[in-house]
């Protein structure tokens, strides 16, 4: 299982100590989030393999922050639990879990090459996923994991987003996390994004039409 210098399972939590009790915590290393700004923070800064919910605390948030968690943990290893009794309890089979982690792992922790490129995207806000009033963006360099867009827009009220490359056969926006955002000397914001809601097959094309290609050319 994952050593400290592994990849990361992230926790949604009210009782860290009595996870730290139970079976997970011997073979995970799980960063506990009591708060959802924590929890958010930390999805968007570390890179994990994992989440653990605890399913009535999920469920006490707001229904927007409850559609950030699923969008979230729709793509990672996740296992749900709930406290009874004074000990965790867990929905999800852990067997499972940790499966899923070992696979989900061994992908994750192949390098990611960022490569630059130039493309026109459409940008809405968390709010307008039907992209009613998005606005023009450009992205100047991607991986597998994420990529740099620009706008001329202010956005720094926002910490997630939607994409949508006109230039995939799957037009579906990709729902993103902030990571950061530099303002530039040319009214510019420079946005570091990481995709969070992005599908096999959007991924497969954005690697083989602009990440791959890339690549061969830097190498040239």
């Amino acid at each position: 299982m994952p050593s400290n210098d592994k990849l990361s399972t992230i926790a949604f939590v009210d009782s860290p100590e009595k996870y730290k009790k139970s079976p997970i915590a011997n073979e995970f290393n799980i960063k506990y989030c009591l708060t959802l700004d924590n929890f958010i923070h930390e999805v968007l800064k570390e890179k994990f393999t994992g989440l653990i919910l605890d399913i009535p605390k999920v469920m006490k948030t707001p229904a927007y922050a409850r559609n950030r968690i699923f969008s979230i943990a729709a793509n990672h290893s996740l296992i749900r639990t709930k406290v009874e009794s004074g000990k965790v309890v867990f929905v999800d089979d852990l067997s499972t879990f940790k499966q899923s982690y070992i696979e989900n792992d061994c992908i994750m922790s192949r390098k990611s090459e960022r490569v630059k490129i130039n493309i026109p995207i459409r940008i809405s806000a968390e709010n307008d996923p039907a992209m009613a009033n998005s606005f023009d963006g450009m992205v100047q360099n991607i991986s597998k994991s994420g990529c740099l867009i620009s706008t001329t827009n202010d956005i720094f009220d926002q910490d997630f987003l939607h994409l949508k490359f006109d230039e995939l056969s799957n037009k579906l926006p990709i729902y993103v996390g902030i990571r950061w955002i530099k303002s530039t000397n040319d009214k510019m914001e420079g946005v570091g994004v990481k995709f969070i809601t992005i599908t096999p097959e959007q991924s497969s094309e954005l690697q083989q039409k602009y990440i791959t290609p890339n690549l061969k050319s830097d190498d040239s």
